[in-house]
């Protein structure tokens, strides 16, 4: 089914899947949504977290549009809006807006693969007022120096970390950016800046808290219904994570006020000589570096086991031409155990279709 026809008050249930994924991950995928419970009126998306398990979560649409109305409120979007979607319809990004518009009569103004002049072009002509992008679609948008039209009200920035430097080199550019904090889980965004204020705001649908432990917990309508996918015996076995209504992250966080401070997911942090590193933060410093330089491929932080240190900082890189400069200006800017010790060429990074990197297919090939 196209995504962009869902009935969102409907019975109907719904898979969607990215449909590049090889023919073999797709009938794994069909295996665990025929495996599981027989909900009224759900949408089963794929999601992974720091296990890497095949798995699907099953989010109803009542918590589609409990998110969307929030988010709506907190833009005070309404129907004269119109929303450029860049993000994909397998992901809770992109079928948020659907929702979004759905509830306030915006219209939407889909762009089907990320092209960064036919987004300048799309949101020019059709004078769009919102859209929604992930860090590495803005960071396009920096390095190519191109101002904002003064139609464009927000940029929803969410799917990875935002730099300090980024930020400010966009918003230099009169790009209204408005960073967010969001997961599958919760059917989208739970925390979003204002054009005064870049804190992260908690939006009013959902509760949230720490554990003990320092993982961000959340409660509310937008709340996933459950889990399914294969347990130890490769069984499919569905599961619903929360307890008391209370679904716990694996990210890292504290709340201050009605504002939320992400401090990390777990398996971020690693050890080099037996200090600690937050990868997160380096991939940030690399992020403020290549906007500086002039380099024009595509190049990300990995670390790999070392038998002295424990662990190194690897650079992997598409383009040979200022890669030494972009290593020099780097370890510049980072504590000694922090610097890259190893460079690897690759003819391309792995990354999702929200531009993250897929780290464990990098670690395959270097």
């Amino acid at each position: 089914m196209d995504p962009t026809f869902i009935d969102w008050h409907s019975a109907a249930t719904h898979l969607f899947t990215n449909p590049r994924c090889s023919a073999e991950v797709k009938n794994r995928f069909e295996r665990l949504y025929t495996a599981a419970p027989k909900l009224s009126g759900h949408i089963w998306l794929p999601t992974s977290g720091t296990t890497g398990k095949m798995k699907l979560v099953a989010l109803s649409k009542p918590a589609f549009l409990a998110s969307a109305e929030a988010v709506n409120a907190h833009l005070e979007s309404d129907s004269t809006d119109n929303w450029l979607l860049t993000l994909p319809l397998f992901h809770v990004g992109g079928l948020g807006i659907l929702a979004r518009a759905h509830l306030s009569g915006a219209q939407v103004t889909l762009l089907e693969s990320w092209d960064t002049d036919e987004f300048y072009k799309r949101l020019t002509r059709q004078k769009c007022t919102l859209t929604s992008l992930v860090p590495t679609q803005v960071f396009d948008l920096a390095q190519r120096k191109l101002l904002a039209p003064s139609h464009l009200r927000g940029i929803i920035v969410g799917g990875g970390a935002l730099s300090d430097r980024l930020y400010t080199r966009t918003r230099e550019l009169g790009w209204n950016l408005l960073p967010s904090y969001g997961l599958t889980e919760c059917a989208s965004q739970v925390a979003t800046a204002t054009l005064a204020d870049h804190r992260l705001k908690i939006l009013n649908h959902i509760q949230v808290r720490c554990s003990q432990d320092g993982f961000l917990q959340f409660k509310g309508d937008s709340l996933l219904m459950g889990y399914i996918a294969e347990n130890e015996k490769g069984i499919p076995a569905f599961v619903d994570p929360k307890i008391d209504g209370w679904f716990t992250s694996e990210d890292r966080g504290r709340i201050e006020d009605d504002f939320l401070i992400f401090e990390g997911r777990a398996g971020e942090m690693v050890k080099v000589g037996g200090e600690n590193v937050d990868l997160a933060s380096l991939e940030n410093v690399l992020q403020g570096v290549l906007l500086e330089q002039v380099f024009s491929g595509d190049a990300a932080i990995v670390a790999l086991p070392d038998e002295r240190l424990g662990t190194t900082i690897h650079l992997v890189y598409t383009n040979n031409k200022g890669i030494k400069e972009v290593v020099d200006k780097f370890n510049a800017c980072v504590l000694p155990f922090e610097r890259i010790r190893h460079v690897h060429y690759l003819a391309r990074i792995p990354r999702s279709s929200l531009g993250k990197v897929l780290k464990k297919d990098l670690k395959r090939m270097i």
